[in-house]
């Protein structure tokens, strides 16, 4: 029985790494040799480099492909790749050799977990006759998926968004204080302070009080966030209700009627030394000289002027009757003979029945219905 031994090739079919841990700055792989080795396997390479894309943020930076790595070399199946950055994307590749050439699998693409953001470098300004100009586009890295950028000046903010670069209108010569804030779902980091006056440039920094990290050091001020904004409006709407609700109170309550003028006084009755007499009209006892006949009683009727100040016409009938009983009962004498100078009833009951048609509006009220 013989034994035929073919000559070696290149080893062929190399499966890709499989990651097995993760970290932020760090990734746990490992991986098996060619399905087709065609030869003893004498060692292996880990190779490593950043891809395209990256992971997902507001707006993409430009991405460009690194250049191949390789951070392991010998017999082993396993590796720990360290020296990462957070919330990146890397590619790893397994090469495997045996003595007649090499095989390389795949890239396969891992990405690394997420930090709080981290303060680099101080940003950048310029100006000129009309603009200032601020890049903070190196000072950070953000090892999370952005949440904003903030700029304040003087701790008044001046800018919101997610780009990193801002033009300021430069409409006076005043020293601006700023600050730049980079926030993620993870935390928070801010630059030092830069004072920055457009006539003389820039003054030194301002270290932050955190160290050169600059995680959380100062936040926003209250007035600014936008649900402060939002409670005041709120609460100057309400009191607006409120305003209109009390004055639209006052404006549909109505006032009773108030009589501008007194009641209407009853007829009243006087006394006079020749006899009683009513209000309205007067009765004057006229004596002749000299004469034999008794006096005769003459009815005086005031004038319209007189008439129209206060009474009713029912009023002005009950005086003129209740006269003419008075007047009939004087003239009859004490010896209940006529005198001859009375007018005759009738005739007087007429001329006063004409005068007593008086004009209705001269007792009519001009401040009522009556």
């Amino acid at each position: 029985m013989s034994e035929v031994r073919t000559q070696a090739s290149p080893p062929e079919q190399q499966p890709s790494p499989r990651p097995l841990a993760l970290t932020s700055r760090s990734a746990q792989v490992e991986w098996d040799e060619p399905l087709a080795p065609n030869g003893l396997i004498e060692s292996c390479e880990l190779h490593v480099r950043s891809s395209c894309p990256q992971p997902p943020q507001p707006v993409l930076p430009l991405c460009v492909e690194g250049q191949i790595e390789t951070r392991f070399f010998g017999r082993g199946r396993n590796y720990n790749v360290t020296g990462l950055q957070p919330y990146s994307s890397y590619q790893l590749r397994a090469t495997c050799y045996n003595n007649m050439g090499s095989t390389a699998s795949n890239w396969t693409t891992v990405t690394t977990l997420t930090e709080a953001p981290q303060y680099i470098s101080p940003f950048e300004v310029y100006s000129n006759l009309t603009l200032v100009w601020l890049d903070w586009s190196a000072s950070f890295s953000l090892n999370g998926p952005l949440r904003d950028y903030s700029l304040t000046d003087n701790n008044l903010r001046v800018y919101i968004g997610f780009h990193s670069y801002l033009y300021i209108p430069r409409t006076s010569e005043k020293t601006l204080s700023l600050q730049v804030t980079c926030t993620t779902d993870i935390g928070s980091a801010s630059t030092p302070i830069i004072r920055y006056s457009p006539a003389t440039g820039m003054s030194p920094v301002e270290p932050t009080p955190g160290g050169k990290q600059g995680v959380g050091t100062q936040g926003a001020p209250v007035y600014s966030e936008m649900w402060f904004i939002l409670l005041l409006v709120f609460l100057g709407l309400l009191v607006l209700a409120v305003l209109l609700g009390l004055v639209l109170r006052r404006a549909l309550r109505k006032e009773p009627f108030i009589r501008e003028r007194p009641p209407l006084i009853p007829l009243q009755k006087r006394s006079q030394a020749g006899g009683d007499a009513y209000m309205g009209l007067t009765d004057s006892k006229i004596v002749g000289g000299g004469s034999r006949f008794s006096p005769m009683s003459v009815l005086r009727v005031p004038s319209q002027s007189q008439l129209s100040r206060a009474y009713s016409q029912n009023s002005l009938h009950r005086s003129v009757s209740q006269l003419i009983e008075q007047d009939r009962k004087s003239l009859m004498g004490e010896g209940g003979h006529d005198s001859g100078l009375y007018v005759e009833d009738d005739e007087f009951v007429e001329a006063i029945k004409a005068f007593s048609s008086v004009r209705k509006e001269h007792t009519m009220f001009t401040d009522t219905h009556l």
